[in-house]
């Protein structure tokens, strides 16, 4: 798939999103921490999988800090609207841990625009952290604890409790089974006729046709048990060079013509050595109207190099004139393992035990040519500097 094609089947999917059924229903409303555009709960091995699938963390390659931001006007019906910033990092015995305050700002405007009851008017932070354990080279399992505060009494002291399983049989396919704060933290019954936050549960896969991040495409069920609601969303990610286009769609009451809820996504991140910024759009009828168009962006800095921008190559060359000791082997295998690992090192050339002696018997043999005595040599350098000014 080039990255044209890519491209238009992005767009495609957010027309779809913004052209839905014109009286729809809005995606339900819940107590949400702040979403992530265009990323799957089985492939994401970022900080952002504490709040996708905690189980993921056990992937995650070095330690990471990530903002992710969305900003929504007054007219849209969505909850989960804020900042958050997350940190990560490995621990020992194939642990990793992760934290994150999630900074909730719900839209509303006058004349009854925005979000309704009991999320209008009032402002919620959640902070979560959580543990993600690899169980192999393949399966992992993760569990998360979050928890509310808000001057609003509907959402403030929640606790949350959420666990993940990933499994990544080979570079192709990866699935995800999370369990959304299954201890229900608030299951009350708004007059809409949902509740605050309730159980939910998502059944995600992803597959990679070349065992690379060049093409993703993920498919997704989740779930919501006290209103009893399925929502599939697909998502879709390209990589060109550093480039690294997202996608995704969402939609509530799939079967009905009349009240289908779509929401979609698109984005364009940019990767540099150890540096990420992304940028993109939020849109669709399950905003509340087709019109309604939100933004996000999202930056990282890690520990790790993501493929991205291309960097400058060079090369190494080394020389050993004897056998080194016993810790001289030791830290030449570390220089070695570093070398390995470093991804501007393009070639390495070595040397062992090998001397070379430069002198001039060829040149006197063929050429009948003397070299001048050094002594002579150094005093006519020193008088021709003095000569010139220069000493």
């Amino acid at each position: 798939m080039t990255g044209r094609s890519f491209a238009c089947g992005a767009v495609g999917l957010a027309l779809l999103a913004a052209a839905g059924t014109a009286h729809a229903d809005p995606l339900p409303a819940r107590a949400e921490p702040i979403f992530s555009p265009g990323r799957n709960a089985a492939s994401e091995d970022t900080t952002e999988a504490l709040l996708l699938n905690p189980a993921n963390l056990a992937f995650l390659p070095a330690w990471e800090l990530r903002w992710t931001g969305l900003h929504c006007p007054d007219s849209a019906q969505k909850v989960g609207c804020g900042n958050a910033f997350t940190a990560g990092t490995p621990l020992l015995f194939d642990i990793s841990t992760a934290a994150r305050v999630d900074y909730v700002q719900p839209p509303w405007g006058q004349r009854g625009e925005g979000v309704g009851f009991p999320f209008r008017g009032y402002d919620y932070t959640w902070v979560t952290w959580g543990l993600g354990i690899a169980l192999g080279e393949s399966l992992a399992f993760g569990l998360s604890l979050q928890h509310s505060y808000s001057p609003n009494s509907y959402v403030n002291d929640l606790w949350g409790i959420t666990a993940g399983l990933g499994f990544r049989p080979n570079s192709h396919f990866a699935f995800g089974i999370v369990a959304h704060d299954f201890n229900g933290p608030s299951t009350q019954i708004l007059p809409s006729g949902l509740p605050v936050l309730d159980q939910s549960y998502v059944f995600s896969m992803a597959f990679r046709p070349t065992g690379k991040r060049e093409l993703e495409i993920g498919l997704e069920a989740k779930y919501l048990q006290g209103s009893d609601q399925w929502l599939p969303r697909a998502t879709l990610a390209f990589d060109a060079s550093y480039l690294r286009i997202r996608g995704d769609i969402e939609a509530a009451h799939l079967p009905n013509d009349n009240a289908r809820g779509i929401v979609g996504t698109v984005g364009l991140e940019v990767a540099y050595d150890r540096y990420t910024a992304g940028a993109g759009m939020v849109m669709g009828n399950g905003l509340g109207d087709p019109s309604t168009l939100g933004v996000y962006g999202t930056a990282s800095i890690s520990g790790y190099r993501t493929p991205g921008v291309p960097r400058r190559q060079r090369a190494v060359y080394f020389r050993l004139e004897g056998t080194p000791s016993p810790r001289g082997h030791i830290n030449f295998l570390k220089k070695l393992w570093a070398i390995a690992e470093d991804k501007e090192i393009a070639s390495v050339t070595g040397n062992l035990g090998r001397k070379h002696d430069f002198t001039s018997a060829k040149a006197q043999s063929l050429l009948g040519w003397k070299p001048r005595p050094t002594e002579e040599t150094v005093l006519d350098c020193a008088r021709s500097l003095i000569a010139e000014g220069v000493a």
